[in-house]
């Protein structure tokens, strides 16, 4: 909040002495007789924890102002000695004369301010404020502007899209030598790569990995820590417990067993998980080999196949799920 209000009205903050400030006190509904209720008073605080100033911020979403409570409330916010800080929070200013921090600047500073203000990484609260933010879409780094730095990555971004496109769709087209009875049944592959690609795209917008599916298959590139990896998973989430619970005994039985590169988690959906760093495959050609043997292997082991028993057959436009997305929208 401090890194916001500062970068809001620097003059402002430099008088009040924010950035001296040993903590924000808030409180919400407080009542201003004759005016009506303020939203939140943020107190400011010194070394003593004495209040040395008072924040007024009247929270809107998408209402517009109620009657004249900005007049009122910035006749008193004056009248205080030393006078309050009257501002908005809303998506714009609800009027010229009154500053505004909009959600995108709070959530912006919350989750990348200055290293000496602990805010996102430190703070729960803060995180979960900014996921629910994120949630009722009245916040999130997408409504951000575009920094030089993410500018200057746009032709680099386009040369990876196209090289994992590439991978993701040779690797589509092996499915049918590898899983020809699934894919017979119409699962495990797209009816054309166009779908394929809307969903490779609709994965990365939703949750910054680029990867195809079939069925219970993931395969493709993720992000850990600043390193790409190429990744293979078999995940059960939209298979039926039995399967799942059969799909996990099938893979401690397969012979030979699935030991390294291989992980097998014991909790959560995901049944089998492979990566590799990216880099270490210097090919188009190497890489489509590390996931060709990977899928080897797990076609050999009959997991998949156990997966999809009591499971719905899917179309041939939808045969894997995306949290939060709509499969025929994307089949579209």
């Amino acid at each position: 909040m401090i890194e916001a209000l500062s970068q809001l009205d620097a003059l402002q903050a430099k008088s009040l002495n924010l950035r001296a400030a040993s903590g924000l006190r808030p409180s919400t509904q407080v009542a201003l007789p004759g005016c009506g209720w303020l939203d939140l008073v943020i107190e400011i605080l010194d070394r003593n924890r004495q209040v040395t100033g008072e924040i007024w911020v009247e929270v809107k979403i998408s209402a517009r102002e109620s009657g004249s409570q900005l007049n009122c409330y910035q006749q008193r916010a004056r009248a205080r000695n030393p006078p309050a800080w009257l501002l908005t929070l809303a998506h714009h200013p609800l009027r010229a004369t009154v500053p505004n921090l909009s959600w995108n600047e709070l959530y912006h500073a919350a989750r990348h301010g200055r290293g000496d203000h602990r805010s996102w990484k430190e703070h729960e609260r803060w995180r979960d404020f900014g996921t629910f933010l994120e949630e009722q879409n009245v916040a999130n780094d997408a409504l951000g502007p575009i920094s030089d730095r993410e500018a200057a990555s746009l032709e680099p971004a386009y040369e990876l899209i196209q090289k994992v496109a590439a991978v993701v769709t040779a690797v589509h087209k092996k499915l049918p030598s590898l899983f020809p009875d699934l894919v017979a049944a119409h699962k495990l592959v797209w009816s054309n790569e166009g779908t394929l690609l809307n969903f490779v795209g609709a994965y990365l917008r939703s949750s910054g990995d680029m990867v195809g599916a079939g069925g219970p298959l993931r395969y493709g590139l993720t992000a850990q820590g600043g390193t790409a990896y190429w990744k293979v998973e078999v995940d059960g989430r939209d298979s039926a417990r039995e399967s799942l619970e059969l799909a996990r005994t099938k893979a401690d039985q397969t012979v030979p067993p699935f030991g390294p590169p291989w992980d097998r988690p014991q909790g959560g959906s995901t049944i089998l998980l492979t990566q590799t760093r990216a880099t270490t495959l210097a090919t188009h050609e190497a890489a489509l080999l590390w996931f060709e043997e990977r899928l080897r292997e797990i076609a050999a082991s009959g997991v998949v196949e156990t997966l999809f028993r009591g499971v719905p057959t899917a179309t041939g436009d939808t045969p894997a799920a995306l949290p939060g997305l709509n499969q025929t929208t994307i089949g579209k």
